[in-house]
């Protein structure tokens, strides 16, 4: 554990994890063995979720349920992986985050995925296994992405993803519909010049 690493309350670290400087573990976190932390992370922050009164005050909802980091984990630099609401928010075993990834509460991966920098995941997204996330990736809440699926830099993902399917765009679509509508746009811009 490196300096300036605070560890909150009801948290477990296992054998062989390694903290950079500056991380703040919140409390009621799980990181177990071998697994590490960047510099600048903050891991068991409370959601973005609320609700408005009659008077359209908002009240924030606390989260209890906590962060477990399964074995082998690499978390990055500035990331931030947030507490579930009632259940645990959940990175799964062998799954390695790159800098400056958000990954909100509710949020599951399974194992070996594979999270590059930005990636920015609304709450209750579950991936499977083996998932690539490419930068700059934002995923809207609720969705599924299944096994050994690849979402290309940049995608706006607003619908669950099947196996083995790669997507990208704004809104994300599988890849070959996304090059069939370039060129008919192309063929259409070049129809009208």
């Amino acid at each position: 554990i490196f300096p300036n690493v605070y560890i909150g309350p009801n948290t477990v670290i296992e054998d062989g994890v390694t903290i950079f400087p500056n991380v703040c573990i919140l409390g009621n976190v799980n990181v177990k063995e071998n697994s590490e932390i960047g510099s600048n992370s903050t891991i068991g922050n409370q959601g973005f979720g609320g609700e408005r009164d009659l008077d359209g005050k908002i009240y924030m909802i606390p989260h209890v349920g906590g962060v477990i980091i399964e074995k082998n984990v690499r978390i990055g630099s500035n990331n931030t992986i947030v507490s579930g609401t009632i259940d645990p928010t959940i990175v799964g075993e062998n799954t390695k985050f790159d800098d400056h990834v958000h990954f909100a509460h509710n949020c599951r991966t399974g194992k070996s995925c594979f999270i590059t920098a930005s990636a920015q995941f609304s709450g209750s997204i579950t991936l499977g296994d083996r998932v690539w996330i490419g930068p700059n990736v934002s995923l809207i809440q609720g969705i599924k992405i299944e096994d050994d699926s690849t979402v290309g830099i940049g995608a706006v993902v607003t619908k669950n993803v099947k196996q083995n399917q790669t997507v990208t765009g704004s809104p994300a679509v599988e890849l070959k519909e996304f090059i069939n509508n370039r060129k008919t746009l192309k063929k259409i811009l070049n129809e009208n010049n």
